[in-house]
């Protein structure tokens, strides 16, 4: 989960929105990926992993961090999400009971979505990186592809599905307005950030040694209190070991 190999495309997101999806047609095309069922701890990976090699490119796919919620949420995923995005390894928040709490409470991005967005959308572009909405990887396929590397998809991309949401109307309000101070900033179909520069990259470096101390010494305290690295949240019954 700290380093890559034998990835030509990163895909990335906080969850909710055809990351697994996006993955298998990619993997389905001769492109060669992260694991679609995270198995290695990238595709809701918090900061950009190194690469041993030749390096990659980055997918990062979003949509509205309301709708990413309801689909979590509604799909039972919440609890080991919000272990892998906001590294909480030692607490289960009442939040996590289901999403009309998280609505109430006053616990604000709970799930640092905002934090994961100006990571890799802002802070480190470690690597060429193309920034998608779901809704637009039907809409600008050819970015897609021609960013990946595909020049005649063998396998087609799956038609688009309408989207499920069980949201309330009061519970998308307050929602929104947890998030929207910074979601307008980052609500845009699709572009292409280009790599760092030299001098942040080995910047980057750093930062990213001292990430991997901190975050290796916090699972292996979360291992020793609670029997699994990624804390109480990730022990909850219930939910899919696939996401």
């Amino acid at each position: 989960m700290y380093l890559l190999k034998d990835v030509d495309i990163l895909v990335v997101s906080c969850g909710g929105c055809s990351t697994t999806m996006l993955i298998n047609f990619l993997r389905e095309n001769g492109i060669r990926t992260n694991d679609p069922s995270d198995l290695d701890g990238l595709k809701h990976a918090r900061f950009p992993p190194l690469s041993i090699g030749n390096g990659c490119k980055v997918v990062y796919v979003f949509c509205d961090p309301v709708e990413a919620l309801g689909s979590l949420y509604r799909r039972h995923y919440q609890c080991r999400q919000f272990s892998k995005l906001s590294g909480n390894y030692f607490a289960v928040p009442p939040e996590l009971e289901n999403i009309q709490k998280l609505a109430d409470s006053s616990s604000g991005d709970l799930f640092q979505m905002r934090n994961h967005f100006t990571t890799w959308l802002d802070k480190w572009q470690v690597y060429e990186t193309l920034a998608i909405r779901f809704d637009a990887i039907w809409e600008e396929k050819l970015l897609l592809y021609d960013f990946a590397g595909i020049r005649n998809p063998e396998v087609p991309l799956p038609d688009r599905r309408s989207r499920k949401s069980s949201l309330d109307e009061e519970t998308r309000r307050k929602l929104s307005v947890i998030h929207k101070g910074w979601w307008s900033s980052y609500n845009r179909p699709v572009r292409i950030l280009p790599q760092n520069g030299l001098s942040v990259q080995l910047l980057y470096k750093i930062f990213w040694l001292m990430f991997v101390v901190s975050d290796l010494i916090k699972r292996s305290i979360a291992k020793l209190l609670f029997g699994h690295s990624r804390g109480p949240a990730y022990l909850r019954p219930g939910e899919p070991d696939d996401f």
